[in-house]
This record gives structure tokens, C-alpha cells and sequence, in this order.
């Protein structure tokens, strides 16, 4: 009995701490963007005041008329889609699929070959040229 209870304590505090971590990195990366957001709004704004006023006459604009050139570039030019957004998972996942691939023998490989192709033998079918 007294090792359920010690097994359920740890159980519960390693979520407590998981879900620690979790709210940090959350925080983390909303204090990022919010940074991010606000560097690339001021870059924007001093290059707009530095150049565009002397090379073309235009006037020259605040922060946040900056973030609304920086968001009406990103709806014109990128569109609404999120889809490079996680570009960096599939490098991450391809990585683990190659070190995994490594790290098998010939046999594995080839059961993997023949699970993943939906029952198709490719590397066992008679080749009809072969044949003759």
C-alpha cells in the first residue's frame, strides 16, 4: 500500500512540475513574440522616418503605425495562413526517422519498408523483364 502511495506522489508531482514548465515555456514564448513584435515595430518605424520622408516626401509615422505597415505586410504578402509556422517539426521529425533508421539492422529495415507500404512487397514482386 505504501508503495501506491509513494508511486501516486511522485505521479503527482511530476504533473505539477510538468505543467510548471508547461506555463513557463507558454509565458516564455508570449514574453518573445511580444518582444519580437515590438523590436521588428520600432526597426520599422525608424527606417520609415530615416528613409521614406527624405527620399519621397512622406511623413513620417509612430510605433504603432509602424506595427500596422508590419501586419498589412504580412496580410498582403503571406497571406493568413500559418503553414511555415511549424516548418521546423517536420526537420525535427525527418531527423528522428533518419537517426531511427541508423540505428536498425538490414532485416529491420526491410520489415519497415514492407510495413509502410500498405502490404506491397516492392522489393520481393518478380520483375516481368526478369522473367524471360
Amino acid at each position: 500500500m505504501e508503495n501506491k502511495k509513494y508511486f501516486w506522489g511522485k505521479y503527482a508531482e511530476r504533473r505539477i512540475e510538468n505543467g510548471f514548465h508547461k506555463g513557463f515555456h507558454i509565458f516564455f514564448h508570449f514574453l518573445f513574440g511580444v518582444a519580437f513584435l515590438a523590436l521588428f515595430g520600432a526597426v520599422v518605424m525608424w527606417l520609415w522616418n530615416a528613409l521614406l520622408p527624405q527620399i519621397f516626401g512622406i511623413v513620417p509615422i509612430n510605433f504603432w503605425q509602424a506595427l500596422g505597415v508590419l501586419i498589412l505586410c504580412r496580410i498582403l504578402f503571406s497571406g493568413f495562413s500559418s503553414k511555415h509556422a511549424f516548418a521546423g517539426r517536420g526537420r525535427r521529425h525527418k531527423n528522428r526517422i533518419r537517426r531511427k533508421w541508423q540505428n536498425m539492422t538490414p532485416d529491420e529495415r526491410m520489415m519497415c519498408i514492407k510495413r509502410h507500404h500498405c502490404g506491397h512487397d516492392f522489393f520481393n514482386e518478380k520483375d516481368p523483364e526478369k522473367e524471360n
